[in-house]
């Protein structure tokens, strides 16, 4: 996980000094896979006992990785964008790896 003030990236002051200055303006493209979080609740054990529950459980174990992937990754990007003045244009990719074993 990369921490603000370790090589290398610069501390919380000098990255918002840093961002003030040559942000504005730009325009910039994020991005995430649909399934950012399938790798790794896929094997968590709970989610794959919800996903058992006849009718719902794959819906409900469903919206608990999306709602970790907004949390983790949606979320920040905007925040990102709105505390750099940017315009922002978010996409969200529905793509996996075939082979992969996150599949459900």
């Amino acid at each position: 996980m990369p921490v603000a003030g370790v090589d290398p990236l610069p501390d919380e002051v000098g990255w918002a000094a840093c961002l003030a200055h040559r942000a504005p303006g730009l325009d910039v493209i994020t991005g995430t896979t649909a399934r950012k979080m399938g790798a790794f609740y896929a094997l968590n054990p709970v989610l794959q006992r919800t996903r058992l529950i006849c009718a719902v459980g794959d819906a409900l174990a469903d919206s608990v990785e999306r709602a970790a992937g907004t949390a983790g990754f949606c979320r920040p990007a905007r925040h990102l964008a709105i505390r750099a003045a940017v315009r922002m244009l978010r996409r969200q990719f529905l793509w996996c790896c075939l082979q992969s074993l996150f599949l459900n």
